[in-house]
C-alpha cells in the first residue's frame, strides 16, 4: 500500500478477515452481507469442525459467524460511494478471470514472437478473444 500511494497509483485492496481495522460490530445486521458467500462459508466452517476439530470449534464459529459473507476493501479513491468501490473491484475480478482462463485453457500465456509486427498481432488476437 505503502509503494502504491508512494507512486500516487489508485487502488483497491481486499483486507484478510483478522484485519484489526475491519470493525465487524458494525455488521450486526444482513444487509450487507452476500447470503450465497454466507451460506457456503457457514457450510464450509461447520465441516471444517468435523474434518479439523484441532483449529476450528463451535465456539469459534459463533464468534466468526458475523464475518461470513463479507468483504472488506480499502482504497484511496476519495468521495465514491462504496457501491462503486465494490463494483470496481469485482469488475477488475472479471478481467482477472478472464486472463487467466485464456492463458491456461487456450495456454494462449507466451507470444513466441520474434518481431513487433507478430506480437502486435498476436495481441490483437488475444484482444478479440476477450471480446
Amino acid at each position: 500500500m505503502e509503494l502504491l500511494e508512494r507512486e500516487e497509483l489508485k487502488y483497491i485492496l481486499p483486507l484478510k478477515r483478522d484485519n484489526a481495522i475491519i470493525y465487524y460490530d458494525l455488521l450486526d445486521t444482513n444487509e450487507f452481507k452476500e447470503e450465497a458467500w454466507k451460506v457456503k462459508e457457514e457450510k464450509d466452517y461447520l465441516h471444517r469442525i468435523e474434518t479439523h476439530p484441532e483449529t476450528h470449534n463451535l465456539s469459534d464459529y459463533h464468534k466468526k459467524r458475523n464475518t461470513f459473507g463479507t468483504l472488506a476493501l480499502l482504497t484511496n479513491f476519495e468521495r465514491k460511494p462504496s457501491e462503486n468501490v465494490y463494483e470496481m473491484y469485482k469488475s477488475r475480478m472479471t478481467i482477472e478471470v478472464l486472463f487467466d482462463g485464456m492463458n491456461n485453457v487456450l495456454e494462449a500465456d507466451h507470444s513466441y514472437m520474434q518481431n513487433e509486427q507478430n506480437l502486435n498481432g498476436w495481441m490483437f488476437i488475444n484482444h478479440i478473444t476477450l471480446q
